[in-house]
């Protein structure tokens, strides 16, 4: 019988269950080694892949300015996901495409989802500074060119541009955090993250809304060349980052272009056709259903190229992952928690615009009911885990309570009261923010180290990817229930149309006489839309319960904490090297 220490100990070595074995592998088994001399027998990590461990545990001082730039980084990208959706309204009445304008937001999801998965592999081969600096270039780009479009096509397409880069900054600066931090302490940062996140989606609807009615829509995009200049500035000259080395030709050798385009494209397709049904086109047209197929399909035959040595040196998704039942529990939480989060923090917005006629800056503003309570509970979660190193519970009753919330929105009338509105946000935010980065948490805790830029590019993945399904999925429920509803009520077609592809002009297309009765009719799709949220988030809650509490503390970090000083150390005496030198001259 074990005894708990030896418990403890064999949950620490589990983690190494999920990848292969190999000769270069130390392993040894927890029953045969006492707590006392745990430390005589402590081996560092190694990788299995031939490529170079970017693990870099540094001291407090040099994490908190790598934080710093990876926040500056991180909040270009959250801001932009976010300072559009009150501007797309006047985006569209400008280019006189209103029809159009939607797919400003739509491809910059898109490419942001599809292209995360790739950029955990890359910061792996070719170091998480230039895989970083790749991603805000790309997004630099891409926003001036959306800031001097002078088409709605080209917006689209350089938004699409722009969300390439996207994707791969959300996925790199937590994986920059991951190697800098030992995996106890994480959670306080992860949640200082999150709460930053929560942050930029506040501030986002708030700044689109103000752009929009004052200086112009194109300060959406604008406003990120200054911002993503600062970020560049302060990863460049005061991060220190490890110093990946190899041949650059032969790590391109390395890259899984099968399974990169195979992913990007089946994702695509998938995503596209989500977006077309019950919209563009009905769901059981040509279109939408070809595209689904092939994307499915696309998707089983990256699974098959995956598991194929002979084809992929380097898999972007390891399969192997999977056969783990803790990351696949954590990975389809996370997957219904972005369906829940997204779903709510694109339509409650409308609510507001539509039923209480507030403008795009109030009902941002309101938003940050929601948002600030994430904020503060996100970094009061991230601190009990790097205290007590437990993250189930707190994954558990932050699924439950923010079911509670969408299940509470569900009462949202035409007339409900604002303080109701607040209340409701405060709890679903509260659920929120004990979600978010403790599901990243069980996951990193369950993967062995070289697996833990791909396990957190794939957990991002699946949060987006649940994010764009619930968008797809939401505007169905709300377009059906307004159709069917308008019909009932004897409205034209050409009336029906009007209200479905934009709902917040109920008010001035229909009669006086009828607006009470249309707005009742739009307040039962948002109660269908957030019975489906809470379908989402209770699903969540119930998987949680299959994700392993595994322990926070690895026994090499006390030796990679020393390299990690070492590693600050020498930089600091390189940099005075130059002085001294001159200083002996004269």
């Amino acid at each position: 019988m074990n005894t708990p220490g030896e418990k403890h100990l064999e949950e620490k070595h589990n983690v190494s269950n999920t990848a292969p074995s190999s000769a270069s592998t130390v392993t040894f088994n927890s029953k045969n080694i006492s707590k006392d001399n745990l430390s005589d027998v402590a081996v560092k990590e190694e990788r299995t892949d031939g490529l170079q461990d970017q693990t870099n545990l540094l001291p407090r001082k040099q994490v908190i300015i790598v934080f710093f730039g990876v926040c500056s980084a991180l909040f270009c990208s959250i801001l932009d996901q976010t300072v559009v959706s009150t501007a797309i309204p006047s985006i569209g009445a400008y280019f006189q495409a209103a029809d159009k304008s939607s797919w400003v937001a739509t491809s910059y999801l898109l490419t942001t989802t599809a292209a995360m998965p790739v950029h955990g592999r890359l910061s792996d081969l070719f170091g998480r500074k230039y895989a970083l600096f790749g991603c805000l270039t790309f997004f630099f780009l891409g926003s001036l060119a959306c800031a001097v479009s002078q088409t709605i096509e080209q917006l689209i397409i350089f938004r699409a541009i722009a969300g390439i880069g996207n994707g791969g900054i959300k996925t790199h600066v937590h994986v920059i955090i991951s190697d800098i931090v030992p995996l106890k302490e994480r959670g306080k940062y992860q949640g200082i993250l999150t709460a930053w996140t929560c942050l930029a989606n506040g501030i986002g609807p708030l700044l689109g809304g103000v752009f929009s009615e004052t200086i112009g829509w194109r300060w959406c995009f604008w406003i990120n060349l200054p911002l993503v200049g600062i970020a560049l500035a302060v990863l460049q000259f005061l991060v220190p980052f490890k110093k990946v080395t190899g041949d650059w030709r032969a790590k391109m050798k390395r890259i899984d272009y099968a399974g990169s385009i195979i992913m990007f494209t089946s994702a695509v397709l998938i995503l596209i056709s989500l977006n077309w049904g019950g919209n563009k086109y009905a769901w059981d047209s040509a279109p939408v259903l070809v595209c689904l197929i092939i994307g499915l399909l696309l998707m089983v035959v990256f699974v098959l190229v995956e598991n194929c040595k002979r084809i992929v040196n380097l898999p972007i998704i390891p399969m192997y992952l999977f056969r783990n039942v803790s990351v696949s529990a954590s990975y389809i939480c996370t997957f219904f928690g972005g369906m829940g989060y997204f779903g709510a923090l694109f339509y409650l917005p409308q609510y507001l615009q539509v039923v209480h006629s507030y403008s795009g800056t109030v009902s941002g503003a309101l938003m940050l009911a929601l948002m600030v309570t994430q904020t503060i509970v996100s970094f009061l979660a991230g601190l009990v885990v790097s205290k007590t190193g437990h993250y189930i519970s707190i994954i558990r009753t932050g699924f439950s309570i923010y079911a509670v919330g969408c299940g509470l929105y569900i009462s949202l009338t035409y007339n409900s009261s604002l303080a109701k509105f607040i209340g409701y946000s405060i709890i679903a935010g509260i659920g929120a923010g004990n979600t978010f980065q403790t599901t990243l948490i069980s996951v990193q805790a369950a993967v062995k180290r070289q697996d833990m830029a791909v396990a957190t590019g794939g957990r991002n993945f699946l949060r987006m990817l649940g994010g764009v399904m619930s968008l797809a999925f939401c505007d169905t429920i709300l377009r059906n229930t307004l159709q069917k509803g308008l019909s009932k009520m004897g409205q034209t077609d050409e009336l029906i149309a009007a209200i479905t592809s934009n709902p917040i002009d109920i008010k001035n297309i229909v009669s006086e006489d009828q607006v009470i009765a249309t707005l009742g009719m739009y307040c039962n799709g948002v109660h269908n839309i957030f019975a489906m949220l809470t379908a989402t988030s209770g699903c969540a809650f119930l998987l949680s319960f299959l994700i392993k509490q595994y322990s926070l503390e690895r026994d090499d970090e006390k030796q990679l904490k020393e390299e990690g000083k070492k590693f600050v150390e020498e930089l600091e005496r390189k940099r005075k090297k130059p002085k001294t030198s001159s200083i002996q001259k004269a």
